[in-house]
């Protein structure tokens, strides 16, 4: 999904990128939690299985400390364009390094349209950003939105990077 449906439109590779995620390990969402508990608890003694030990995803991704490692690691990088994905990183991340006029994707997209940079100063630098949708809703992967998948596969066929699979 990322791959082909964000790095490939914008000409990218994984080697040209540099990957970041807000929360830096793997954290259970309610859906992996349920399942858990349904289904793989009932199972722990009667086969010995261990239980599972990943914590539960939070309601802040992004805190000060984060956002401030996040933000050395950008500066490192040489990066001159952000892509950030969903609604998350937007208001986490974003807002709070940058003054920035939206607080999230549909915000961006109000403002200048879904699938453009704009430029914002991070650290006494400017970057391009572009907020897309999150893989998620871009691939209609449980919950999404019609809208999301929309705009996004819209953009994808705009690209003069982009072709279709």
């Amino acid at each position: 999904m990322l791959d082909e449906q964000i790095l490939l439109p914008l000409g990218y590779t994984r080697n040209d990128t540099w990957l970041c995620d807000l929360l830096p390990e793997t954290r259970l969402n309610t859906s992996q939690e349920k399942v858990i508990r349904e289904k793989y608890n009932p199972l722990i003694e009667k086969y010995g299985l261990n239980p599972v030990t990943i914590p539960k995803r939070p309601t802040v991704f992004c805190d000060k400390i984060r956002a401030e490692e996040i933000t050395q690691e950008l500066m490192m990088s040489q990066a001159t364009q952000l892509v950030l994905l969903g609604d998350i990183p937007i208001a986490q991340y974003l807002n709070y390094v940058a003054d920035v006029d939206f607080k999230s994707l549909q915000e961006f997209i109000e403002r200048y349209k879904y699938g453009k940079s704009v430029p914002v100063c991070i650290n006494e630098r400017i970057i391009d950003v572009l907020p897309l949708a999150h893989p998620r809703q871009i691939g209609a992967l449980g919950a999404h939105s019609e809208k999301w998948k929309f705009l996004h596969k819209e953009w994808m066929k705009a690209k003069d990077n982009y072709n279709e699979l």
